[in-house]
């Protein structure tokens, strides 16, 4: 097997079934047929059932919190599975992997889920759990792998799948070194999440009570200060949608080099207030921009269409917009940054009350145009964007940390999985 590096000599070559815990029968196991675990057997409270959305690739996402009873997991002994405990996916995508969190004694496998419990006699639980996450392994998993649209590996082709092993005091020194790292962009998560939590209070507050006001009133979108209007979006802009040339794909308007391109993946793919040119990764040719809409520095941006509609973005380069994205021209008495806030408010409800469709939600212009607003007085527009700027400073500050981090740790995999880089 080649993983594309040569193998230190004192390092040895197994596969996945190798690693499991001989004294346990189901310490490399499957999760329940689905005639065994069905929706008729959940509960509001019990033994909590590891889904797919919960497995990230290389953390848990505590999420979608589904349980079913003591009894059952009892019945489904084989498929339970225990703090500490590898978890894998078999699909979506196949061979992404985390570990159980300690937060219950026990868990149970959903169907597309598989239980690693690792001998620790011979291996490091934390050494295969990182291995686990890397391009090494994950590569074979996808050449095993079948079905396009949803492809899924069975568990007997993930036995198969070849891991490097160096003796275990090795193995322990590289855990340890993984997982400082690990924890230090638990840290910084959890600054993400805090600031993430103040910023959500901080915008409810000043975009429904304002600063140090005394007196409110009732409108029609609740109480709200005495000296602020109520507006429709219409009445402080003229919101217009972008164009798509047509036929889609056309080589005589798409993948020139003439102008950005705008589309919904480039405005959402970011986190931050500002869309960057760097952003961008689609251009029109010359003839493609004369069938777009050609938009501004400085316009406010927000998706329309799809699974992340509902995403204000300020644009900070001239560019061509696609139908997916709405655009707020002509702002009259409102701030740009005051108008981006109030829209970044307003996501849940784009994307759970007003956008029509089942399949793909879509809003229009008249739609977002008919929602009502708080217009406070310019001044104190300034000083609420202000505020929230600030936030959004440090939350960009910390997203470039954990970046720099996160890369950092993809260095040290690859040399320290690989045997390029040795510690002793």
């Amino acid at each position: 097997m080649s993983f594309g590096f040569k193998v230190p000599d004192s390092w040895s070559i197994c596969q996945l079934v190798d690693v499991k815990d001989p004294n346990d029968r189901y310490s490399f196991t499957g999760g329940p047929f689905g005639s065994d675990l069905k929706s008729e057997h959940y509960k509001e409270n019990g033994v909590r059932i590891i889904q797919l959305q919960n497995i990230g690739s290389g953390s848990f996402i505590d999420k979608s919190k589904i349980y079913t009873s003591e009894e059952k997991a009892d019945e489904l002994v084989s498929c339970n599975i225990y703090p500490g405990e590898i978890i894998l996916a078999k699909m979506h995508p196949a061979g992404r992997s985390c570990l159980i969190p300690n937060e219950d004694k026990r868990y149970l496998l959903s169907s597309d889920g598989i239980r690693l419990k690792v001998d620790k006699e011979k291996f490091d639980n934390e050494y295969i759990f990182q291995f686990l996450n890397t391009s090494y392994f994950l590569n074979q998993v996808a050449s095993k792998c079948t079905g396009t649209t949803r492809a899924r590996i069975g568990l007997n082709d993930l036995k198969e799948i070849k891991l490097a092993i160096p003796p275990l005091p090795e193995q322990k020194k590289i855990a340890s070194i993984l997982s400082t790292v690990d924890q230090k962009l638990e840290q910084i998560d959890k600054q993400i999440t805090k600031t993430q939590e103040l910023k959500k209070g901080l915008s409810q507050r000043l975009l429904t009570r304002g600063i140090g006001h005394t007196k409110f009133k009732q409108s029609k979108i609740g109480e709200v200060p005495e000296s602020w209007e109520v507006v429709k979006i219409n009445d402080v802009s003229n919101v217009v949608r972008g164009a798509s040339p047509r036929p889609a794909g056309d080589p005589r308007f798409f993948d020139g080099d003439y102008l950005p391109w705008i589309t919904v993946a480039a405005l959402t793919n970011h986190n931050g207030s500002s869309l960057m040119k760097d952003h961008v990764v689609s251009f029109l040719t010359e003839e493609g921009s004369k069938r777009t809409r050609i938009l501004e520095p400085n316009t406010v941006l927000l998706s329309n269409s799809g699974a992340t509609l509902g995403v204000p973005k300020i644009l900070t380069f001239k560019a061509g917009a696609n139908d997916g994205i709405a655009a707020f021209l002509e702002l009259n008495n409102i701030e740009k940054m005051f108008l981006y806030y109030l829209l970044e408010s307003k996501t849940s409800f784009f994307r759970n009350d007003i956008a029509p469709g089942s399949g793909q939600p879509n809003l229009n212009t008249t739609l977002i145009g008919n929602v009502d607003v708080v217009l406070p007085p310019i001044e104190e527009q300034k000083q609420i964007a202000s505020i929230l700027s600030t936030v959004d400073h440090k939350l960009s500050i910390l997203e470039r940390k954990k970046s720099k981090v996160a890369e950092l740790k993809k260095g040290l995999m690859q040399g320290l999985l690989s045997g390029k880089v040795r510690v002793s």
